[in-house]
């Protein structure tokens, strides 16, 4: 059987050349939605097939900072990311990308940790036994690739709702500059129930193309994520509480 690798939450391929993204457009505002030790999960299908399960965790780790982490398994690899937010500025704090091969794969333990500051990102990354360090300029209105599915539950989702953000990605050390819209609002269908739910799209407005990606959040003070969309690949929950 023909091994699928799946880099998880890699919102966008890493070979993209993209390049650090300008103004953004006004700033976001956020409310928190999130609760303390939430768990949703997701079946993650691949062309319809379902290949795996995502754990996603939120955590309240002091008195305004959230830890959102994602876990998956896939033929014995794991992956696993996720960031620190302080929700006092819904600014990211930290980022974490780990990735396991399976026992008997050749390649090594890919393992990326960040640290956010004024205007940059600190990175330290560990890949196939080789150590780099790197540094990401940072724009404005910024937002953590590895939180970024979550995050979108803290704005004020709302048919017609539209906003600009840099989206920042540890895995290629780049910022890539998205637009975040409410295209519509629908029943969703996924296996742990139907409800009512906004579908939002997030299109690259940078250089270069990338397809748009798509996320269902109830239409509710939650805002639970329902469905994820990244062209072949798709989360669609099982789980929560």
């Amino acid at each position: 059987m023909k091994r699928i690798r799946v880099f998880l939450l890699s919102f966008l391929l890493s070979s993209l050349l993209i390049g650090c993204s300008g103004d953004s457009g006004k700033p976001a505002e956020y409310s928190l939605a999130w609760k303390d030790q939430e768990k949703a999960v997701y079946n993650l299908s691949v062309n319809d097939s379902v290949i795996s399960e995502v754990v996603f965790t939120i955590e309240r780790t002091d008195d305004s900072v959230y830890k959102v982490d994602s876990y998956t398994e896939v033929q014995g690899g794991v992956t696993n990311s996720g960031a620190f937010v302080d929700t006092s500025s819904f600014l990211p704090l930290s980022t974490y990308y780990i990735q396991k091969p399976p026992p008997e794969a050749t390649r090594k333990e890919t393992e990326i940790k960040g640290e956010y500051q004024e205007d940059v990102l600190k990175l330290n990354i560990n890949s196939e036994g080789k150590v780099q360090e790197k540094e990401v300029k940072l724009p404005k209105n910024i937002v953590d690739n590895e939180s970024v599915l979550m995050m979108v539950r803290n704005l004020a989702l709302e048919e017609d709702f539209q906003q600009s953000i840099n989206i920042v990605i540890p895995v290629s050390a780049q910022v890539a500059p998205y637009s975040i819209k409410v295209v519509a609002k629908e029943l969703v269908e996924v296996p742990y129930g139907e409800f009512e739910a906004f579908k939002v799209m997030f299109r690259y407005t940078g250089k270069g193309s990338v397809p748009d990606m798509y996320a269902w959040y109830t239409a509710d003070e939650s805002k639970i994520m329902l469905k994820y969309v990244n062209q072949n690949a798709k989360f669609e929950l099982i789980d929560y509480k």
